[in-house]
Formats: C-alpha cells, sequence, structure tokens
C-alpha cells in the first residue's frame, strides 16, 4: 500500500477540521473580491428606491411598504430591509453593500447544501463558481438588486425545506416550504417558478409526479400567479413598460427569447465583456440566421430526452433548470429594462447555476470516461490545482467588475 492510502499516516487536515475548512475557503475568497463594492455608492436606480425614496422615511413606512401599491413595484421585504438598515445606520451605502454581498454569500452556502442533498457532481465547486462568477456581480454590488437575494435566498431555502418533506420528515416541512416561498415572492415575484422546480426536482429523484404532488402545490401556484401577474400589470401601467418599445410581435418575442437564452449561457461559460447594459440587437424575422437561435435552443430541448435516456434525469435538470428560472426574463412579457436592452447580468443571477451544474457534470463525465477521475474517489492534485487556479482567476474578474460599481 502507498504512503498516501496507508492507514498509519494520519489523513490532513482530520475530518473535524474539514467540516469547518469547508465553508471557510467558500466564504472567504468572496469576501475579499467583494471589497471593492463596498466601496460603492448609490448608482441609477439606487437613487429612486433607497436615497430619495420617500416611503423609507416617512413616519408610517412599514404600512405604505406593505399596504399599498404606490411604490413602482410591490417588493415588500427589499423595501424593509432597505428601511430598518436606514434606521440603523442613516444613508450611508456602506452597510446596504455589505449586506448585499452577506447575502450573496448565503445563498452560496445555501447552494452548496441543496446540491449536496441532491447528490449532484462535486457541489462545493458548483457553490464556488456561483459565488465567484463575474455575472454575479451586477446583483451582489448593485443594491437595488437586493430583491434577487433575497428572492433567491428565500427561494432555496424553500427547495431544502420541500427536499427534507419530500423525505418523510413531516409536514411541518411542507408548511415551512410553503412560507419561505410566500417571502421569495415578496421580495420578488420571478420566484413564482419555484413550484415547477419543486416537481421537476421530484421527478428527478425517481418520485412519481401524480395527482397528489399536483395538489400539494396548488397553493403555491394560488399565491404565485395572482403575485405575478400583479407585478407583470405593475411594470405595463405603473412603470411605463408600454408603447412603442414594447411592440413586438409574437414572431419577435420567440426571436428575443432563443437568442437570450444562448446570450446568458455563453455568458456563464466564458463571462467576458461583461457591461452594465448590452446594446438592443436588430430584430428581422425575415433574416433566416436569427432563426438559428431558436432552432439552437429548440435542437437542445429535444436533445434532452436521449440524454435522459442514456445518463439519467440529473443530467437532463440543471438545462431545464436554467430555462424555467429564466422564462420570466425572457421577453415574453413587457419589462422595462427592455427599453434599453433584452438582456442584463442580474436577470440571470439565479437561473445561471442551471449552466454551472451542467458544466461541472459534464467535465466530471468527460474525467471519468478518459480515466482521471474516479466514481467516489478524490480528485488527483492536479485537477484539484487546477480547480483552484480557475477560482482564482474568477476571483480576480470579480474584483475588477466589482470596482465598476465604486
Amino acid at each position: 500500500m502507498n504512503a498516501e492510502g496507508s492507514s498509519c499516516i494520519p489523513r490532513w487536515p482530520p475530518p473535524e477540521l474539514r467540516r469547518w475548512l469547508a465553508p471557510v475557503l467558500l466564504v472567504l475568497p468572496v469576501l475579499i473580491a467583494y471589497l471593492p463594492a463596498v466601496c460603492g455608492g448609490f448608482v441609477w436606480d439606487d437613487i429612486a428606491h433607497i436615497e430619495h425614496n420617500p416611503m423609507l422615511t416617512s413616519p408610517d413606512a412599514l404600512r405604505r411598504i406593505w399596504c399599498t401599491l404606490e411604490f413602482q413595484q410591490y417588493l415588500p421585504l427589499q423595501l424593509t430591509s432597505y428601511w430598518a438598515e436606514l434606521k440603523l445606520f442613516g444613508p450611508n451605502p456602506v452597510p446596504l453593500h455589505v449586506v448585499n454581498i452577506l447575502l450573496h454569500v448565503l445563498n452560496g452556502l445555501l447552494i452548496w447544501r441543496v446540491l449536496k442533498r441532491l447528490n449532484f457532481c462535486a457541489p462545493w465547486f458548483a457553490a464556488a463558481l456561483f459565488l465567484l462568477h463575474p455575472v454575479n456581480v451586477e446583483t451582489a454590488a448593485w443594491l437595488t438588486e437586493r430583491r434577487n437575494l433575497l428572492s433567491a435566498a428565500f427561494y432555496l431555502s424553500a427547495v431544502w425545506c420541500w427536499l427534507r418533506f419530500d423525505d418523510r420528515h413531516g409536514r411541518r416541512w411542507y408548511w415551512a416550504t410553503l412560507a419561505c416561498y410566500v417571502l421569495a415572492l415578496l421580495s420578488k415575484t420571478v420566484a413564482c417558478s419555484l413550484p415547477v422546480i419543486l416537481l421537476l426536482l421530484s421527478w428527478m429523484r425517481g418520485r412519481r409526479v401524480g395527482a397528489r404532488e399536483i395538489l400539494l402545490l396548488l397553493p403555491f401556484f394560488a399565491v404565485g400567479v395572482p403575485l405575478g401577474l400583479l407585478t407583470s400589470s405593475m411594470e405595463r401601467y405603473l412603470i411605463g413598460a408600454n408603447g412603442y418599445e414594447w411592440s413586438f410581435s409574437p414572431a419577435q418575442r420567440v426571436l428575443i427569447a432563443g437568442h437570450a437564452l444562448w446570450f446568458y449561457a455563453l455568458k456563464d461559460l466564458w463571462p467576458a465583456n461583461l457591461i452594465f447594459i448590452y446594446p438592443r440587437w436588430r430584430l428581422d424575422t425575415a433574416d433566416w440566421t436569427q432563426w438559428l437561435w431558436v432552432a439552437a435552443a429548440l435542437a437542445v430541448l429535444a436533445g434532452l430526452i436521449p440524454l435522459t435516456r442514456r445518463f439519467g434525469r440529473r443530467a437532463a435538470v440543471p438545462l431545464l433548470f436554467f430555462g424555467i428560472t429564466l422564462f420570466p426574463a425572457l421577453g415574453f412579457n413587457n419589462i422595462y429594462p427592455q427599453r434599453f436592452s433584452f438582456v442584463a447580468d442580474h436577470f440571470q443571477y439565479f437561473a445561471n447555476l442551471g449552466i454551472i451544474v451542467w458544466a461541472v457534470g459534464t467535465l466530471a463525465w468527460l474525467l471519468q470516461a478518459r480515466g482521471v477521475l474516479a466514481l467516489g474517489a478524490p480528485p488527483p492534485r492536479w485537477l484539484r490545482g487546477a480547480a483552484g487556479a480557475l477560482l482564482l482567476v474568477l476571483a480576480v474578474l470579480v474584483w475588477r467588475q466589482a470596482r465598476v460599481f465604486v
């Protein structure tokens, strides 16, 4: 037996230390990489949402936040968090930025635990990629996107509770799932995709998705659909996402969706040339080349069937998760930012987890197929070094991107 496998030589670090070391190594690089963002000020929508928002400083702020629709959108949890921080720290953006970064870190920790419970490949590494992905800087460093961070945190908590319920740990986990879902919706209604994702996860785990599962999720749809419609209505008629800039035909909206899907996926795989506002691309339904994006997306969707038969349901779920959670931002409904661009980095803050998990799983399969990585065995040192180098490069890119918001 070689020295590394000998029982006479204690392994380092010991298991007790590894349990603490894993989360520390997940969190510490993120806190360092996002240091420039702490010094950022109020930018763009931050002025209306926080700095000059009269709702936050009025004597009846909480009543107006929770019981009225006078703000641009119904975001009571986000606005309540701003109100509390302004009460504690005054109009100082630094504490607000710290909270944003800590929420981003919390989401990474939740992703790690959820992926581990779902038995996905390399859950710690996937969570680290999510935390240090430059595309996510726009959400973590921009105070207005606190809604994304809060919604993702409650969304992931709801998934965790659902998995406990799905494993027969008691109905209290069902009610905890519903409570977390409501909180996610009150942070941002893009979380309305959760019931579909819960069905998808139950299907992936080999559960029979029938009438019982649909009935269990009816309360989720009963809460999510009205709030989603409310947000859509406020977006159109209160914020002003209506008129010439949004007068797209159904065919044009399909073109937007097809192109946007590939735009986001490619940015996830190669996060270069990230900017705050991407130029709107030209829409021409008579140009057959523009339909290639749609055809490619449909080809991937069709390819999930043989992929599932060959490798199991787990292989298809990350890509389905990506498409489902990204659907509200694909242009089928009017949203105000479409006036400037069809896409934005913060639109895919949570959805890009699907591409990350798919990429990690695909890489692991390729390494196993070549005999580099054995199933259930620790990765070789050179592979761990390469993974560490990749995370270091991403941390540098996050640092550089975070400086944009200073």
